[in-house]
């Protein structure tokens, strides 16, 4: 692996890919949200609109839109909608529902629903077109803190503070199945790009895969005991992608669970994002990096 600093030097709560890979999504602490040029490494742009800190950032598979979500700290429990190249004086939409701060979001394939997970222990899904609630699939799920959508868009996965894993039919918007096995609360979970298996990460150190048609648990990789904050799949399917606590990116082999490399970068890493297949982009406490990774580790 070799690396190139991004950003700015501050924390940086997570950071998304835009599907031809040309640029980076990312948002802080300040309660900015930058888009970078990830050829030149160039600030492109900054989006300012939320009270405190802004907590999550999402791009659509089809680059129609990117979203981002206020945080805590500053007691905003909205979620903004951005069209990629509006003039970024406000958001596009502005989503209002939740009653307390949103973790994480994850669009449909096309771009026309989003779903959102809240610390108010619900998983809403919202209409794109005109911000429109459209489904409260839970109501006392407790903390969530993580969600991902199949590339087909039949599935949804949802995940939080009771350690477990929900995965949720997209159409009739039904639990279908309850994939337990972590020990400690679970912070995200991503979908394999042919949806056939999913990846989550969790403060208890731990990355597993599990089926998701039968809700088998696949593998389990240890990351060192350091509590991990996400996981991301390669495109290919081939390679996991984990950030956690103590500072290093780790690359697994998503067949046999090894590790294949890990890089430490020197502070915490709260998020990463593939943008081939050999590299991605990580975000943390010391801001935005890329990273090329060779094969063969």
């Amino acid at each position: 692996m070799r690396t190139r600093v991004r950003g700015p030097v501050e924390p940086v709560r997570e950071c998304a890919v835009f599907p031809d890979g040309s640029r980076i999504v990312s948002s802080g602490d300040d309660g900015a949200v930058r888009l970078w040029d990830v050829a030149t490494g160039t600030e492109l742009a900054v989006r300012n609109a939320h009270t405190g800190g802004a907590a999550c950032c999402a791009v659509a598979p089809d680059g129609s839109w990117f979203a981002s979500s206020g945080a805590a700290d500053g007691h905003d429990s909205t979620l903004h909608l951005w069209k990629p190249d509006g003039d970024g004086r406000l958001p596009h939409l502005t989503l209002t529902g939740h009653t307390a701060w949103v973790e994480r979001c994850a669009f449909t394939p096309d771009g026309a629903q989003v779903a959102t997970v809240s610390s108010d222990g619900t998983l809403r899904l919202w209409d794109t077109a005109d911000g429109a609630p459209l489904a409260v699939l839970g109501t006392d799920l407790g903390q969530l803190f993580g969600c991902s959508i199949s590339r087909d868009g039949t599935r949804l996965a949802s995940c939080g503070t009771d350690r477990l894993v929900r995965l949720w039919d997209l159409e009739s918007r039904t639990l279908i199945a309850v994939l337990a096995g972590h020990t400690n609360r679970v912070i995200n979970c991503t979908f394999s790009a042919d949806g056939a298996w999913l990846a989550s990460a969790a403060y208890d150190g731990t990355v597993r895969t599990w089926d998701t048609a039968t809700g088998a648990s696949l593998l389990t990789m240890d990351g060192g005991g350091s509590a991990l904050w996400d996981c991301a799949v390669s495109p290919n399917d081939a390679l996991i992608a984990s950030t956690g606590t103590d500072g290093v990116i780790r690359i697994w082999d998503a067949l046999t669970g090894r590790c294949r490399n890990a890089l430490r970068v020197g502070q915490e890493l709260r998020s990463c994002a593939w943008i081939s297949d050999s590299r991605l982009c990580v975000s943390g406490y010391a801001g935005v990096y890329v990273l090329d990774y060779a094969a063969g580790g």
